[in-house]
Order: C-alpha cells, then structure tokens, then sequence
C-alpha cells in the first residue's frame, strides 16, 4: 500500500509541475577531457601524451554526456516530448570542441529518432543542430583566450597582480618539479588544472611522483577554485551581467509569444555555471567548481497566474535535484523581481568590453543614449506643439478673414 501512495505522490508532483512549467534554460558543463594546457608537464616523459589532445573529451567524458542526456529525458522528456521539434528546443554549445560534443552526446540520448524521423534502421541516431556562441567560453580564466582589451584591464589592476600572493610557497614547488615558469595567475591555474584533472585519470594520466598525494591534490583543487573566484569577481558585472539578460531576455520572449523555444539547452563550462551563481548570489555553488555532467536548470513556471523562476542544481549524475534560493528574490521568485534585479549586457555591449570598450564606458554610453532618447522626445513633442499651434494660426487668421469680408459683415448686420 505504502508504496503504490509514494508513486501516486511522485506522479502527482510530475504532473503539477508539467502544469506549471512553461520554459527551461539548461547549463551544462562538458564530460571529463584532458588538461587544458598541460597534459602531462616538461620535466614529464612526452610519449605520455601522444594521441590525447590538451582540452579535448575522454572516451569516458562521452559517456558521461550521454547520461546526462538520459537524465535530462528522465527529468523533463514529458515536457520537450519524444520527437525532435526545431521550433521548441534551441541548442547552443561554445567554440571549444568539448562543448559541442557534449551537445552531441547528451541529445543521442535525449532525443533519439521517432518512427518517420528514423533514416538508418540500424543507426538510432538523428542529426540535431547546435548553434555556436563564443561568449559561452569566455568566462573567468577563460577571457585572456578570447578579449585583449579586458585582458589588458585585468592585468592592469592590483587584485590581479596580487592575486597568487598567498600561494607563493605552491607557485615555487609547481616551478620546480612541473617546469613551468609560473608568471601570473593564469599561468598558475592552468599548471593546477593538471593535477586537479589528471587525479580522476590515474590509468590514462597518472599523476608525478611528486604530486601523487592526496593533501596535495586537495591544496592544489582548492587552491585552484579560489583563483576562479578571484577572477571571476574581477569581471563579474559583465560575464556575469551577460548571462542575466540570456535568461532574463529568454524567458520575456517566452512570455509575450515572442519565441516558441520552450527549452533552451547550453553546454558550457564549470566557470558558467559559478559565473551566474556568484553574481545571482545562489544558495550553492558560488566556492566550488561544479563536477563534469552538472547542470544549473532556470526554470519559467506559471503558478497563480503569475510568473515564477526557479533555479534548480544537479550536481551528480545520479544524485538528487535541489532548488536554490536567489538572494534578494524570495521564493516563489517572480519573474517581475527577477528580471530586477541587477543590470544585464547585451551581447553587443559585452563585445565591446572584450575587445575594446571599458565598463564605464559602456555605462556612460547607456546613459548618453538615454539622453538623446528623452531629447528626441521634447522634440517630437515641441514639433507637434508648433505644428498645432501653426494651424491654429492659419485657421483663425481665416476666420478673421471671414469676419471682416464687406459681404460677411453685410450678412451679420442684417
């Protein structure tokens, strides 16, 4: 009896939330890769890393987007349904390879081909489109690849050059057991994320001599998540602004019938994921970097008539989902207070900060033109006055014609 209640009660709650729920906007990070830079260091044997390429997927990474793909289907398959409908579901991956192949991989599970939409009978598999958005590698260290003019403010500021003070002890050790010259923080976190890789990959990768040691490791991945905090605070207002307004812009257009995307899915990177939780203030995930297949669902619901976002985390693949709370909207979160919140850029605003225009600037270029904005108007304004007052000039300037014309006086005097 108990258990034929508990899956009325599941069922029930999968039900009122196909109720509610009328779009999603998924981030997801990519499956395991390889080092971004350093697969194996200097003072390493080459031959190591023949035939594995720095940043791209592991067979492994493969098989962990296809899980999470069959979790995605598991979660929300009632509610993108069964077949592929390009008009409902909107697939966007960054530049980096394993972005889009984790794109591919997560939709041959999500979304095999139905009945007509089958091509091979012996390939249940259908080709689904990914469109390209650059912006979406271009969070914490990852800017210095991709903006010069950001990268050259950053380098320029004091919290930056101070920023691996306090780990100079680690900075001297990595120097002279991985042979690396560690220079400035960037350097520095991409010889961390070697180790903090390679731990997960002791058959394919194993780790130096040196560096094979669980304290170690665990100072290395702290050390490493605490940079991508420092940076990622550096340039928070915009990164992080320019993932609000793709939410926020997202699900306005979902609202006004202005897009029928229902489910908007992006693979990206752990640093999207701590970009928008740091600059949302979420309950979680704002200190720590999330693990390979986890996701960050922003989900649009209509509860009451109103408008509701719930920001939802799934940090395993097999463990459990759990809402967070966003500082300064309480739940339930209206979308008219969430979309409030903080000041969003657009995605040609964030392209100017990257390659040439400061924050400032694009403030005091905002303002600007929503002072012409409002000078546009006194104008409209004052040319409808003087065309008003224009042809009321004309009309009783006739009158006064009509008025004083010996045949009209002759009539009004008799």
């Amino acid at each position: 009896m108990l258990p034929r209640l508990l899956l009325f009660f599941s069922l029930s709650l999968v039900q009122a939330k196909d109720l509610t729920l009328q779009s999603v906007q998924i981030f997801f990070r990519h499956g395991q890769r390889y080092p971004s830079t350093y697969v194996v260091y200097p003072t390493e044997d080459p031959k190591m890393a023949e035939g594995k390429i720095h940043g791209e997927m592991t067979k492994f990474g493969i098989q962990q987007e296809y899980n999470l793909g069959q979790n995605l289907k598991e979660t929300y398959g009632e509610f993108i349904g069964e077949k592929y409908n390009s008009s409902e579901l909107l697939v966007m991956t960054g530049f980096d390879n394993r972005t889009s192949v984790s794109a591919l991989a997560a939709l041959a599970a999500l979304l095999p081909p139905q009945q007509d939409q089958i091509f091979h009978n012996r390939l249940m598999w259908q080709p689904i489109p990914v469109h390209t958005e650059p912006i979406l590698d271009m969070v914490s260290f990852g800017t210095f690849d991709h903006c010069p003019e950001l990268r050259t403010r950053v380098r320029g500021m004091s919290s930056y050059k101070t920023m691996d003070d306090e780990y100079s002890k680690l900075v001297k050790f990595y120097e002279k057991n991985a042979g690396v010259a560690i220079s400035e923080a960037f350097v520095f976190q991409k010889v961390l994320d070697s180790v903090k890789t390679r731990k997960d990959m002791p058959n394919e990768l194993p780790l130096p001599e040196w560096a094979d040691d669980s304290t170690f490791i665990k100072q290395s991945v702290e050390t490493c998540e605490q940079l991508h905090v420092k940076f990622i605070d550096l340039v928070l207002e915009s990164t992080g602004g320019w993932h609000y307004t793709l939410i926020t812009e997202n699900i306005h257009n979902r609202i006004h019938g202005n897009s029928q995307h229902k489910t908007i899915l992006y693979a990206a990177h752990d640093a999207n994921l701590m970009t928008m939780a740091r600059f949302l203030g979420l309950s979680q995930l704002q200190t720590t970097l999330s693990p390979y297949g986890s996701y960050l669902a922003f989900e649009h619901h209509k509860i009451d008539g109103k408008d509701v976002v719930k920001v939802i985390s799934h940090m395993n693949l097999n463990g459990s989902r759990e809402e967070l709370s966003i500082a300064g909207c309480p739940s339930p979160c209206l979308f008219s207070t969430f979309a409030s919140l903080k000041r969003g850029l657009s995605s040609a605003q964030w392209t100017g900060v990257c390659q040439g225009y400061s924050s400032e600037a694009l403030i005091i270029c905002h303002d600007k033109v929503t002072m012409i904005a409002i000078l546009l108007l006194i104008s409209v304004l004052l040319f409808v006055a003087f065309v008003s007052a224009l042809f009321a000039c004309f009309y009783y300037r006739a009158r006064v014609r009509q008025l004083t014309d010996p045949e009209q006086l002759h009539l009004l005097s008799s």
